[in-house]
């Protein structure tokens, strides 16, 4: 139990409920606030090797993320400014998803951490670079998934089905939720995914 949970990445392998018989297989939470927060290379390792071609970095207080060999699904965790990629230049803030091609990088005119999955896939063309749920106005609040309670807030960043969302990308998705009391859940082993849950704000006496 964890009071008040602020910039907690929690990585879940086949997360199962109560009412399953499958045992849990691994559960990692870890706490960014930190260059390099405790336990986040045991979850990177466990990570990289469950998805074979994907690996995933944490930037504490960057103004600047230099190319990498792959592309990259960047999660703003904190900070908030003007970015730039390129010839390209937008407004940016926490919980916006930031598109690199392959050795793409960045540019900020504020100090900013960020959550860099990089993935096996190149980067579909009618994704923008700059995903920002809460200004796009092709991404609006859809109801499912872990967000069922009165007035729950749910928006679709990427997706694998494109009547679900916009932006379609098949090597990661991601939709950005406000959770209250969610229902527990699980993945099963043979056709599941791993999950990420990346907290961002929490009131007080929260609990994960």
């Amino acid at each position: 139990m964890v009071s008040c949970l602020l910039c907690v990445l929690v990585f879940c392998s086949n997360c199962n409920d109560k009412h399953n018989a499958d045992p849990v297989d691994e559960i990692i939470w870890v706490s960014l606030d930190a260059h390099e927060p405790a336990g986040f290379e045991e979850l990177r390792r466990a990570f990289s090797e469950r998805n074979p071609g994907y690996d995933v970095s944490y930037h504490h207080r960057i103004s600047k993320l230099n190319g990498t060999p792959t592309a990259r699904v960047c999660f703003i965790q904190d900070g908030g400014g003007t970015m730039t990629i390129g010839s390209q230049s937008s407004k940016f803030s926490v919980g916006d998803i930031i598109m690199l091609d392959a050795a793409e990088e960045f540019s900020t005119d504020s100090l900013v951490d960020v959550l860099a999955f990089m993935v096996p896939e190149e980067l579909p063309v009618e994704i923008p670079s700059f995903v920002r749920p809460d200004w796009d106005p092709n991404i609006t609040d859809t109801p499912g998934g872990c967000a069922t309670e009165t007035n729950a807030y749910r928006r679709i960043l990427l997706t694998w089905l494109d009547k679900v969302g916009p932006y379609q990308f098949h090597s990661l998705n991601a939709h950005r939720v406000r959770i209250m009391d969610s229902f527990t859940h699980y993945h099963p082993k043979q056709g599941g995914f791993d999950e990420f849950y990346l907290v961002q704000m929490a009131l007080p006496e929260a609990r994960l």
